[in-house]
């Protein structure tokens, strides 16, 4: 029996796909000096983005006492979806991210605004968090790789740093109030 191309094993509609964001609060393409000096204090906050070809929006946002890059760091979470079929993009997304997405954290529902346009990208969240910026035009990330510090959290597709001039959260539940706009301290990539 063939199985389409478009067709995922298990799967009744098309496959999954779309764009993925990820800003920490630390640089993730700098110099030595300044990624090491942001190693110990900075990096415990990131926020994570699957933005659903299909139109579902997945977010997470984590928070750790130690810098994320860390081996074992335990962070706490925070999850939200939003769009159509968001359901199954959360069920796709746990099966393909156990470590970030375990079952036992719960998903809440929120309005989420989401764009990646060309180089650009815009993601809000009611009053909890905002992200905006444009992918390294000029791919200096890839023409000098050792002096990108850090890999995405996710397993993503020909990631490219992104410099944010826009990122906040403005989170009680996880304690984490902050904005840091200005950096290039994001991923912007396709997963599939």
């Amino acid at each position: 029996m063939l199985i389409p191309a478009h067709l995922m094993p298990g799967e009744t509609g098309p496959a999954l796909t779309g764009h993925y964001l990820e800003a920490r609060t630390a640089a993730i393409f700098a110099g030595a000096c300044h990624a090491n000096g942001e190693r110990t204090l900075e990096g415990r906050e990131a926020l994570c983005a699957w933005i659903f070809d299909s139109g579902a929006r997945v977010v997470l946002l984590l928070a750790a006492d130690e810098n994320l890059a860390e081996p074992g760091v335990h962070w706490n979470a925070r999850l939200f979806v939003d769009g159509p079929d968001s359901a199954r993009a959360l069920t796709f997304l746990r099966a393909r991210e156990p470590r970030l997405l375990p079952a036992e954290l719960e998903a809440q529902p929120l309005d989420i605004t989401a764009r990646v346009d060309g180089e650009a990208y815009e993601l809000a969240g009611a009053d909890i968090f905002g992200l905006a910026g444009r992918a390294l035009e000029n791919r200096d990330c890839c023409k000098m790789p050792l002096s990108v510090w850090y890999e995405p959290l996710a397993g993503v597709e020909g990631r490219v740093v992104g410099d944010n001039t826009r990122f906040w959260v403005h989170d009680a539940a996880l304690r984490r109030r902050f904005s840091r706009p200005g950096d290039n301290a994001a991923f912007v990539a396709r997963f599939r």
